[in-house]
């Protein structure tokens, strides 16, 4: 399980998904800088930039707002720069 409480930076792929926004918005609660990527712009990912969420509909890895690095692609970059890669079910107790 992650250490949640020293993570600053929560940078989430899919986060107009319903699971996805929902880990959005319960870090932000928490005092996360949150930042996201998603395909397309959705009534979701439109309630979750109204609350200061970052994100962006271009695989344009320019657009990943700094404190997140400056990657070459945004996967690879996740892959490649040491930060530490989590799956969804990584941020619930057992």
């Amino acid at each position: 399980m992650l250490a949640l409480n020293k993570i600053q930076h929560v940078y989430l792929i899919g986060i107009g998904g319903i699971g996805m926004s929902a880990l959005a918005r319960y870090f932000a609660e928490q005092g996360k800088s949150v930042a996201g990527y998603d395909r397309v712009s959705t009534e979701l990912t439109q309630e979750l930039e109204a609350t200061g969420i970052n994100i962006h509909y271009s695989d344009d890895v320019n657009l990943i707002p700094s404190g997140f690095d400056n990657p070459e692609t945004t996967i690879g970059h996740f892959h490649t720069s040491g930060s530490k890669i989590a799956f969804r079910i990584d941020a619930f107790p057992n």
